[in-house]
């Protein structure tokens, strides 16, 4: 036999920045228990008869009498559609954040190498969008971040240099701005509603290189005493020859490999360390790598 319900109370409540809920409170002709386990009650996921966008998300039920007993059904959801079958859904929430991020790099833009890699410590813009979608998880992101990530410190080996336009070029060779997006969708009413947070944060990065597959040379120790245009070779399971394009230290004097190009390489095996010979210079010392 069906258990009878009586409605004696509705609640419905609207939130600025969440979704609707309504509870609805019936006196019923059987014990808690046995209401809760008749298939003929609502059931958690079933819609509202007359809000076809509000679903029953709790049944509390508490003992009254003998065999009797009360009911709230909880509704979670959209009390209002747009008369098109859709939801209206709470409004879209823009946050603008700073993150302190960090960043590593040894190789410039130009391909030159530092003997000991340079960090950077900077205060990374975010945009936060945080909404809710119905019927999967959302796709709307935030705008990318404007401005330009604020440097706290640049550090090479153990040594922090002060922040001024040389430290500001340095920043120029040796990172590039790139927008990172992580995101978070969550069910908060299952197969209906789900909590969306998208953030785009600024940073820098090391810059990208597009590195084709085969072996690939790379600068371990700048050497001394090098004059432009020279030419470097380095051997081992193969051979490898290098043309130097500046020379000199970005913290001192000295005339080591600053930036080079490679004119030939048939390494088939990798190595470290390997010396270069040739030009007026002395002391490089080179890796290869076999990128597959």
């Amino acid at each position: 036999m069906a258990t009878v319900l009586t409605l004696t109370q509705k609640r419905p409540s609207q939130q600025q920045y969440g979704l609707d809920t309504f509870t609805e409170i019936y006196k019923c002709d059987a014990t808690a228990d046995v209401v809760l386990t008749d298939p003929t009650v609502p059931q958690i996921g079933s819609a509202h008869p007359d809000y076809e966008f509000m679903f029953v998300t709790g049944r509390p039920c508490y003992e009254t009498g003998e065999s009797a007993s009360e009911l709230n059904l909880i509704y979670t959801g959209c009390l209002n559609d747009d008369g098109l079958g859709n939801p209206v859904l709470p409004a879209q929430q823009n946050q603008d954040d700073t993150q302190i991020q960090s960043a590593s790099s040894s190789r410039a833009s130009t391909g030159g190498i530092l003997t000991s890699p340079a960090t950077l410590q900077f205060y990374a813009p975010s945009n936060v969008l945080t909404y809710v979608s119905f019927g999967g998880p959302g796709t709307d992101l935030p705008d990318d971040p404007t401005g330009t990530p604020v440097v706290i410190t640049w550090t090479v080996g153990d040594t922090s240099l002060s922040i001024g336009n040389l430290v500001t070029d340095l920043i120029d060779i040796f990172f590039t701005l790139q927008v990172n997006l992580t995101s978070q969708s969550s069910e908060i009413v299952s197969g209906q509603y789900w909590q969306n947070t998208f953030r785009k944060t600024l940073i820098y990065v090391p810059f990208i290189f597009d590195i084709p597959s085969g072996p690939f040379v790379t600068l371990a120790s700048p050497g001394d005493g090098f004059t432009v245009g020279d030419t470097i070779t380095i051997s081992g399971t193969g051979s490898a020859t290098m043309v130097v394009d500046s020379v000199g230290s970005i913290f001192g004097g000295g005339s080591g490999i600053i930036a080079y190009h490679v004119t030939s390489d048939t390494f088939t095996v990798g190595g470290n360390l390997i010396p270069g010979s040739g030009g007026t210079g002395s002391g490089s010392l080179w890796n290869v790598l076999i990128i597959p």
